[in-house]
């Protein structure tokens, strides 16, 4: 059930200027949620709980999965919205005051905003924010106080990156224009070909960059995201094998239960069953 909690706290923005505060924050589940060419000013903190979450803003475009992150600064124009196809569940929270900017500062020194990370300490930390806020227990201070504590854990899961990455702009250019045709594609029209077009490079080239800097084909990268959202929409017990296969660029459904029982381990029918068990 969506949840959302409105300015309970937003009075410290003005009696206490130096705390950070959040004048919003909530979970929502609507199959239909939708934020699109948008502004606010402040940023905002989104944790996936469940399903898929899209998310673009200039050239970054990503698709997010559950247990992924992303810290964004909503001055600047962007879109986000669920797949419609998959339940899906975010906790989410805007986050302005000083000392929460000067901390955002800081993580985007190390990795640019919108910033994606993974961390199940985000989602208690958020949780714990709701919940207070659900039972009136926060005072500006002690929500000061939780905001800080995660975005220190955000700080550091981008420092974490910076240090893993140290990669050339070259690398980073061509991986968020990957991520970017990734994102904004529909998964029945990505191929090699439709890469090779979108990013104006031969098969050749195209291909020894991306095992270069992914240690993978792209043939392969590209079939594990398609198998990572058909296992999504596998939890939709109404929705035929058939469909699924399609609607994530099979060419068959015996080509997709090959694919999957080779990425998996299980064959489709037996991942649904286990699901429903479970």
């Amino acid at each position: 059930m969506s949840e959302c909690f409105f300015g309970t706290l937003g009075v410290c923005a003005e009696e206490f200027p130096d705390l950070s505060y959040s004048d919003v924050l909530g979970i929502e589940n609507a199959s239909r949620f939708a934020c699109r060419e948008y502004t606010e000013e402040n940023h905002v903190l989104i944790y996936v709980n469940r399903g898929v979450f899209m998310c673009r803003q200039k050239s970054f475009s990503r698709v997010l999965h559950e247990g992924d992150y992303v810290l964004l600064d909503k001055r600047i124009v962007h879109t986000y919205y669920f797949d419609p196809a998959i339940p899906s569940e975010i906790h989410w929270m805007h986050i302005n005051g000083s000392l929460a900017n000067l901390l955002i500062k800081q993580i985007a020194d190390c990795m640019p905003l919108p910033f994606v990370g993974q961390n199940p300490w985000i989602l208690s930390l958020l949780k714990r924010c709701i919940l207070s806020h659900r039972e009136h227990s926060a005072t500006p201070f002690s929500h000061s106080s939780e905001i800080m504590n995660i975005l220190h854990v955000v700080l550091e899961d981008a420092f974490c990156q910076k240090k893993e990455r140290r990669c050339s702009k070259e690398e980073l250019m061509f991986k968020n224009r990957v991520e970017s045709v990734l994102g904004s594609g529909n998964l029945r029209e990505i191929t090699l070909d439709y890469f090779c077009n979108q990013l104006n490079l031969s098969k050749y080239y195209f291909s020894h960059l991306f095992k270069q800097y992914y240690g993978t084909s792209p043939i392969k990268y590209l079939n594990q995201n398609k198998l990572a959202r058909a296992r999504q929409m596998l939890r939709l017990p109404d929705v035929k094998i058939a469909h699924v296969a399609r609607e994530c660029g099979f060419s068959s459904p015996s080509r997709f239960s090959t694919a999957f029982r080779k990425e998996f381990g299980i064959s489709p029918e037996t991942y649904r069953k286990e699901r429903k068990m479970n």
